[in-house]
């Protein structure tokens, strides 16, 4: 029943972050902050990798890779100590102005490279 609980808690509060003012052309975002947090997934295009060093200057090209999610369980993704272990999103700021805020984030991604790859 907590786990429930917690996951209605939770659909809730990111619920509250898709509102949007009533007029967008009113100057009501001056002063204000904002903060969101949430999982994600991640699907990659083959990609070019570069190495270069004193010795060595190589490229990896068109890799194949894939994100690694972690498997959904209640102490991996809503436990407070361990909420960072799974691919998240974290972003704050505050508007100075209408169209301009200071913003502070981070992503949490996984890029795993296909093994075997020729």
């Amino acid at each position: 029943m907590n786990k429930i609980i917690t996951i209605l808690f939770f659909c809730l509060l990111a619920e509250t972050g898709f509102s949007q003012n009533a007029n967008p052309y009113s100057n009501t975002d001056k002063g204000q902050a904002y903060i969101l947090w949430g999982w994600n997934r991640a699907y990659y295009t083959k990609s070019n990798i570069s190495f270069k060093g004193d010795d060595y200057n190589f490229e990896l090209a068109k890799v194949k890779a894939h994100d690694r999610p972690t498997a959904f369980s209640y102490k991996n993704y809503l436990k407070i100590d361990r909420i960072t272990i799974p691919q998240t999103n974290f972003r704050m700021g505050y508007f100075i102005k209408k169209n301009l805020a200071l913003t502070f984030g981070f992503d949490h991604m996984k890029y795993v490279m296909d093994q075997n790859q020729t």
